[in-house]
């Protein structure tokens, strides 16, 4: 029997209060962030050098990409989809974890076929 996971679920599981909150940012909003951050922004087809940041933020970057990538040991790039989050953090903006959640387990569940 198969398992159904909605968005909704994970919002209600992990007592998350977020429907009403922002679902993604743009391009723009990230690169204006990373600039806020001191970091320069030199190709942005390049993915992101968590070294690249002052030491506060490098910790923030850490932890979020602990929690929400893929990899789980030591790593020294982050990609732009991970940073819709430190974006967030940074600019105080309510943000929909739930559907960043949601759209990371299908992508994960998408790729899982092809293995």
């Amino acid at each position: 029997m198969p398992i159904i996971l909605k968005e909704d679920v994970i919002r209600e599981v992990l007592n998350l209060n977020d429907n009403n909150n922002v679902l993604s940012f743009t391009r723009e909003h990230t690169d204006n962030t990373l600039t806020q951050m001191r970091y320069n922004v030199e190709n942005p087809n390049r993915p992101i050098s968590k070294s690249g940041f002052l030491k506060r933020w490098q910790y923030l970057v850490t932890q979020l990409g602990i929690c929400f990538s893929k990899k789980n040991v030591n790593f020294h790039e982050i990609s732009y989809r991970l940073m819709e989050p430190v974006y967030a953090i940074v600019q105080e903006v309510p943000y929909n974890i739930s559907h960043y959640l949601m759209k990371d387990l299908t992508s994960n569940l998408s790729l899982a076929n092809y293995l």
